[in-house]
């Protein structure tokens, strides 16, 4: 008896070999395939190793194999074929890392703004118009870096923050805070009436409406013993609407602290539709956590689209490196951005927003 071992890609073919060149009566002993190594390992298929025994006789009784020289021709022509389309693949797959990019520039910078959370089809519309120059010869780094952060500065827009909109008529600006629930409106809110108070000497009124979770209640009343105010608490649209009225005199500004609205609930997004139909006039500011998901956040932004206008306020920077929700709902919504905060501490960890700050932080170049 004596022993081969024939090697592959298909298995199937491999056992048509074998019979064809020892016969029916040959036995097949083992069968191992090898896990591929390189570069693109997890495309190419793995290759087969079999090991077949048959009796010389045997072999000799079996059909006549074909030349050698056809039956060389034939294994060369099926390992080109499988090389050719293991290419083709690769090729593919080095593609879609690039973002199809043939410039090497563009697809350094497609890489780095999706790994920092920008969605592809953002990425895509700061870069094709310089894929397009890039036909007249290659693109130099700081020429792309100019033109995306440019990009990205001019669709974030200028900051917002609520000293843009003080109000002129003599009445106090009334600012009202939406958003999910455990996005952080309420730190949020803690943190702003302390720098109003504390570094810009302003009078500050402070209501919650957050009436469905009583360490909201207490959370801001804590905050609001500290700084020496009250806080009122408004059970319904109607108590909402007077307690404004009443906090009006004497007051610079008065913040309204929401209850977290599930944005699928209806029932719960009729009940805000009604609370800010009881400030008529108020800047409305909606929190949104940047540690959520952006498919989700899209989805939140047009729901309360359908409520009220309002201006953005980002929370929770410090929770994740993925930051291109900023930029992408942006895009998204044609909304500005008021302030973002990156911690937990009040009332220091909240700032206004820097556009050319967020622009250096989508490319990896420092915090925003």
């Amino acid at each position: 008896m004596r022993i081969r071992k024939f090697e592959g890609y298909d298995e199937k073919q491999i056992y048509r070999d074998i019979r064809d060149e020892l016969g029916p009566d040959a036995v097949i002993l083992s069968t191992k395939k090898a896990k591929p190594a390189g570069l693109f390992a997890t495309l190419r298929k793995q290759k087969v190793e079999v090991t077949a025994a048959y009796e010389e006789r045997l072999a000799e009784a079996a059909a006549p194999p074909p030349p050698d020289s056809e039956r060389r021709i034939e294994h060369l022509n099926r390992e080109l074929n499988e090389a050719r389309a293991e290419l083709d693949r690769a090729l593919r797959y080095a593609d879609s890392l690039r973002g199809g990019y043939r410039d090497a520039v563009i697809s350094k910078f497609y890489d780095t703004l999706t790994a920092r959370g920008v969605s592809p089809g953002a990425a895509r519309e700061l870069l094709d118009e310089l894929d397009a120059a890039s036909d007249t010869g290659e693109l130099s780094i700081p020429f792309v870096m100019k033109v995306v952060m440019s990009k990205i500065v001019q669709t974030i827009g200028p900051p917002a923050p609520v000293e843009t909109y003080a109000a002129k008529t003599g009445e106090p600006l009334v600012v009202m805070f939406v958003g999910s629930t455990g996005v952080g409106k309420t730190t949020t809110i803690a943190k702003l009436t302390a720098d109003f108070i504390l570094n810009k000497g302003l009078r500050v009124g402070l209501i919650t409406a957050d009436t469905y979770r009583i360490a909201a209640v207490d959370q801001l009343k804590t905050y609001a013993d500290i700084l020496g105010i009250e806080v009122g608490v408004a059970y319904t649209a109607a108590e909402l609407s007077e307690l404004i009225e009443t906090m009006k005199p004497g007051r610079d500004i008065i913040l309204v602290d929401t209850a977290g609205r599930p944005h699928k609930n209806r029932a719960n997004m009729a009940e805000l539709k009604a609370m800010a139909a009881a400030a008529p006039g108020a800047l409305t500011l909606l929190v949104l956590s940047l540690a959520t998901q952006r498919e989700d956040m899209e989805s939140i932004t047009r729901a309360y689209g359908e409520i009220c206008d309002y201006r953005l306020v980002f929370t929770k920077a410090d929770e994740t490196e993925r930051l291109g929700s900023i930029l992408d709902i942006c895009r998204a919504t044609g909304k500005r951005v008021a302030y973002i905060t990156n911690g937990q501490s009040v009332p220091d960890d909240i700032k206004v927003i820097s556009p050319d700050a967020a622009a250096k932080s989508l490319l990896g170049l420092g915090e925003v």
